[in-house]
């Protein structure tokens, strides 16, 4: 199985945007930051990180517009939406559109490491003996 080392982190909130920085890099991951899905998009053309965090309510280009435009780029991301409107259909809807998870906000930055290993191990796991 792949690494789990890069994640973009696409948050217009400075302040989201900063704790979720500092909980990732001290849980060991290398972080890139992204204020707007217009930002994401320039970083995703200069390197492909092992996963996406990617807000979906921002200003500008909201996070679903950005998540279509990544797949322009590269078609087999690992998107994880971070979101507050976490009503069942709305769920449903990211990951129909092809997110790896949804996480809610607020959420504990300290559980945010382990919550992405989980999904990404999910999504590399072809066998349970892996």
């Amino acid at each position: 199985m792949k690494t789990l080392k890069n994640i973009l982190v696409v948050e217009d909130e400075e302040d989201i945007r900063t704790l979720t920085n500092i909980a990732l890099s001290l849980d060991g991951f290398e972080t890139t930051l992204a204020e707007s899905g217009e930002d994401a998009l320039s970083h995703l053309q200069a390197k492909r990180p092992d996963v996406i965090l990617l807000d979906v309510m921002m200003k500008g280009m909201d996070g679903l517009e950005t998540f279509r435009e990544m797949k322009k780029i590269h078609d087999n991301l690992l998107v994880i939406f971070l979101t507050a409107r976490v009503k069942r259909e709305e769920i449903d809807n990211y990951l129909a559109l092809g997110a790896a998870g949804v996480i809610a906000k607020p959420f504990n930055v300290t559980e945010l490491g382990s919550i992405i290993r989980k999904i990404w191990r999910t999504e590399h796991t072809e066998s349970p003996n892996l």
